[in-house]
């Protein structure tokens, strides 16, 4: 909340932090603020400073984001001169 109350491109009023829900693989966090701007450029990139420097908290405060992974299984993988990979 301190982030927005300080930063000079986000109205003092509404400010809202509030987390919303638990997600599979996600605690989601709902961060609602008006920004000082009606050019859509300019808001897009007051947003990504606000991102950075939640990131930045976070980080401070010793925790980490975790990000989704993916294992793929290809089964019968053929190479592009028709052979067979080992171990395929």
């Amino acid at each position: 909340m301190e982030l927005l109350e300080q930063h000079e491109e986000v109205h003092d009023d509404p400010l809202r932090v509030r987390l919303t829900d638990f997600d599979k693989d996600a605690i989601l966090i709902k961060v609602h603020s008006f920004m000082k701007t009606t050019d859509f450029s300019e808001s897009l990139r007051i947003a990504e400073d606000l991102n950075f420097r939640i990131m930045e908290i976070i980080h401070g405060a010793g925790a980490q984001f975790a990000l989704p992974g993916r294992t793929i299984q290809i089964e019968n993988a053929v190479s592009e001169s028709g052979h067979v990979p080992p171990g395929a």
